[in-house]
C-alpha cells in the first residue's frame, strides 16, 4: 500500500492544491492508497484557525471522510513531521510505501499508476522511486549524486533502474521499513537539505537502489515566490543553518560551505536590486 503524506504550514490541509489528485488515486485504487495530512502549522495559527469546524466539514467533506489528520505540534520542522507520519503509518502497515508530497505540486494521474506497476514486480532490493521532476521547464531532480554546481550531464533524464542517485522529497516513494532502518529523517535539520541528507545515508548504507518512473512532474514553489523581503531573510536564515549542518555531517569544508551560502545570499538580494532598479516593488513580485 502507498501512503501519501503531505505537510501543510499555516493553511488548512483540505485546501491543498494537490489533494484532489490524491483523492482520485484513492478512489480508483481502493485498499492500495492512503492519505495523511501532517499539519505543521504554528500553534497560534491553529488556535485562530481550527481545522475541524461545522462549516469546513460541510465544504470539505471528502477531506474529513478520506484523509487521516496528524497534528504534529507547534511546527517542529519538516523532518519531524515526516517522522511522525512514518511512525503512525508503520504502526498499522509494516510493509507500507510512503510518498512524500508537496501541498501545492499537482502530480499527473499516471504517477501513481506507474508506481503501482513497479511494486507489482519490483527490482531486487528496491528502496525508493521518484519521477522526472522539473521546475520552470528545466530538470531539477533526480541527479547523479550531490554536486556543488549541477551541470546538464548530472541530471537523470530517463526512466529506469538506478543506484546512488539523489532526488528531492517531493514525489519520493520510499519503503517505510527502509526509511525507518536508516533512522528516518534527521531532525537536526528544520527544512532544507533533508532530502540530500537522506540520500547520502541511504548510499552509505548500501540502500540507494531506485527506480525513476517515466512520468514528468512540474514542481511548484508558490509559497516561496510570494514571500516579502523580511520573510525571505528569515527563510535564508533557515537555509543557512540547515546547509551548515549538512556540510558538517557530510565532510564538506568550511570554505565550501561559506561559498555556497554566500551564493544563496547574493541570489536573494539580486532579485530585489533588479526590481528596485526597474521601479517595481520587490515585495510584490
Amino acid at each position: 500500500m502507498i501512503h501519501i503524506v503531505y505537510v501543510v504550514h499555516n493553511a488548512h490541509p483540505a485546501d491543498a492544491a494537490s489533494l484532489p489528485v490524491f483523492l482520485s488515486w484513492k478512489r480508483k485504487h481502493p485498499g492500495k492508497v492512503g492519505i495523511l495530512a501532517a499539519d505543521n502549522s504554528d500553534r497560534d495559527y491553529k488556535a485562530a484557525h481550527p481545522v475541524d469546524t461545522p462549516a469546513k466539514r460541510k465544504s470539505a467533506a471528502a477531506f474529513f471522510n478520506e484523509v487521516e489528520y496528524l497534528d504534529t505540534g507547534d511546527n517542529p520542522g519538516l523532518p519531524a513531521a515526516y517522522n511522525q507520519a512514518m511512525k503512525k503509518i508503520l504502526q498499522k502497515d509494516s510493509g507500507a510505501w510512503i510518498m512524500m508530497a508537496d501541498e501545492d505540486t499537482v502530480f499527473p494521474e499516471e504517477y501513481l499508476e506507474k508506481a503501482l506497476q513497479v511494486l507489482a514486480s519490483p527490482p531486487e532490493g528496491l528502496t525508493f522511486m521518484t519521477g522526472l521532476i522539473r521546475s520552470g521547464g528545466r530538470p531539477m531532480s533526480p541527479t547523479k549524486g550531490y554536486h556543488r554546481k549541477t551541470l546538464p550531464s548530472h541530471y537523470v533524464e530517463k526512466a529506469g533502474h538506478y543506484r546512488n542517485i539523489f532526488c528531492i522529497n517531493s514525489g519520493l516513494i520510499i519503503s517505510g521499513r527502509e526509511l525507518e532502518a536508516v533512522g528516518g529523517y534527521d531532525e537536526d535539520y528544520f527544512l532544507d537539505m533533508t532530502d540530500h541528507d537522506l540520500m547520502e545515508r541511504l548510499s552509505s548504507a548500501g540502500k540507494n537502489n531506485a527506480v525513476v518512473l517515466p512520468v514528468t512532474v512540474e514542481q511548484q514553489f508558490s509559497g516561496r515566490s510570494s514571500l516579502s523581503l523580511e520573510a525571505q531573510k528569515k527563510r535564508f536564515g533557515i537555509y543557512k543553518k540547515d546547509y551548515t549542518t549538512f556540510c558538517r555531517k557530510h565532510g564538506k569544508s568550511g570554505l565550501y560551505c561559506r561559498t555556497e551560502i554566500a551564493k544563496r545570499w547574493l541570489m536573494l538580494y539580486s532579485k530585489y536590486a533588479v526590481c528596485k532598479a526597474g521601479g517595481r516593488n520587490p515585495d510584490a513580485q
